[in-house]
């Protein structure tokens, strides 16, 4: 079973550390790690369009349209991480905060990554991807070396390039929008 304290005893594991009995405990291990791990995993989130994160929304329209170039405007969901789509692809729009502006009307049809926060639902590559991550923000704290955050770096790397190997292998390959620009020179 995959928790916070598994996580963070993996990335103490990186750094050559001990282990945690809690991610709460008051040792010095505990609290880096607590520390680092939700903008660690915010961010690691963000970086890459992961499978388990996917989600779909309906969007009601808000009260107040943008003040200018786009015609409406609508609320992200609170669990919105990054934009993946909208229903219809040829259609423009801008994230402005957590805001989506664009000249669609409502109801507006999305595709979008959100915070997971549940890590017995993480891909477990994404779950070594965040003990690396984890243990890169913590190793010069708990070792002061930096020959060793250069050896989590490297690590780092090589575990990024398989987690989004692995994660792009098992996403359908989505069409390119044929556009008019497309459709004219046929």
């Amino acid at each position: 079973m995959t928790s916070k304290t598994s996580i963070c005893n993996r990335a103490a594991q990186l750094v050559g550390d001990d282990t945690i009995l809690d991610i709460t405990d008051d040792n010095t291990l505990a609290i880096e790690c607590n520390r680092a791990y939700e903008p660690v995993r915010n961010a690691a989130l963000r970086s890459h369009p992961w499978s388990f994160s996917r989600s779909r929304a309906v969007l009601a329209k808000d009260t107040l349209a943008p003040l200018f170039e786009w015609n409406n405007s609508f609320s992200l969901p609170a669990d919105w991480i990054r934009f993946l789509s909208l229903e219809d692809p040829l259609h423009t729009y801008e994230i402005e905060g957590r805001k989506l502006l664009t000249n669609l009307d409502a109801p507006l049809n999305i595709r979008y990554f959100k915070l997971v926060t549940d890590e017995n639902t993480f891909d477990p590559l994404f779950v070594e991807l965040l003990a690396h991550e984890i243990a890169y923000a913590i190793v010069e704290k708990l070792t002061q070396s930096n020959s060793k955050k250069q050896i989590i770096r490297f690590d780092r790397t090589d575990i990024i390039a398989q987690a989004k190997r692995v994660n792009a292998i098992e996403r359908i390959p989505t069409k390119p929008v044929e556009d008019d620009w497309i459709l004219v020179r046929r």
